[in-house]
């Protein structure tokens, strides 16, 4: 296994975890937790060995995922791109599994939060997976291209203008071959897309009939 990728299957699926970048939340319990009771968030820390006073910093992955369903190459989010200079490195870390950008038949955005819509387009606005079709739910694409109102979230300005910034930047170069679901339904054959809104109004979360998680074949 490479730092950068995790090969595996679901069912008959096989998959490939590849990194994006990194990110450091600076006092994560802040940002991760924002809208919960401090105490209880030191108590529940308290049972993986954390202790919140000294929890300064925390390193999160950033990956992707790839889908090969012997049909389609399904590519699930694509990163944080110019985020930060610990992230962007999707493209070239697709390559090193022998994966181009023009294989990617179908791009699912489960959500359009920076560190998932970053690599949609390059920088000069053109789709950065040519041969793709872009899906996301009509409820997470109507919320970001309407200027959303963020003013009320517990995090700061300059979050708060990134989460404006990169659906501003990042959404309308997909606009002319983008697919809007309306509702559950399979995205392509054996890869179903389920609204869970909650973390943003159009969240996606996928299933598949009779999955199971087994190691890839070295």
């Amino acid at each position: 296994m490479k730092s950068t990728s995790h090969r595996f299957r679901i069912g008959g699926f096989e998959c490939v975890a590849v990194l994006d970048g990194v990110h450091d939340y600076a006092h994560p319990a802040q940002e991760l937790f924002a809208n919960a009771d401090p105490e209880l968030i030191a108590q529940e820390l308290k049972k993986h060995g954390i202790d919140i006073s000294d929890w300064d910093i925390w390193t999160s992955p950033y990956p992707s995922m790839v889908i090969f369903t012997g049909d389609h190459v399904v590519l699930i989010d694509t990163g944080a791109g110019d985020f930060e200079p610990s992230t962007g490195k999707l493209i070239e870390n697709l390559k090193e599994e022998g994966i181009e950008p023009q294989d990617i038949d179908t791009v699912v955005i489960t959500h359009a939060h920076p560190d998932h819509i970053g690599s949609n387009a390059d920088d000069e606005e053109k789709p950065r997976f040519p041969n793709a079709r872009y899906c996301l739910f009509k409820e997470e694409w109507d919320f970001w291209t309407e200027n959303p109102d963020v003013s009320s979230l517990p995090i700061s300005d300059h979050l708060k203008e990134l989460l404006l910034d990169f659906p501003r930047r990042q959404l309308p170069p997909i606009e002319d071959r983008v697919r809007l679901l309306n509702t559950d339904g399979e995205i392509v054959p054996g890869v179903e897309a389920i609204l869970v809104p909650g973390h943003t109004p159009g969240h996606i979360a996928k299933k598949g009939d009779g999955f199971q998680w087994e190691p890839a074949e070295a």
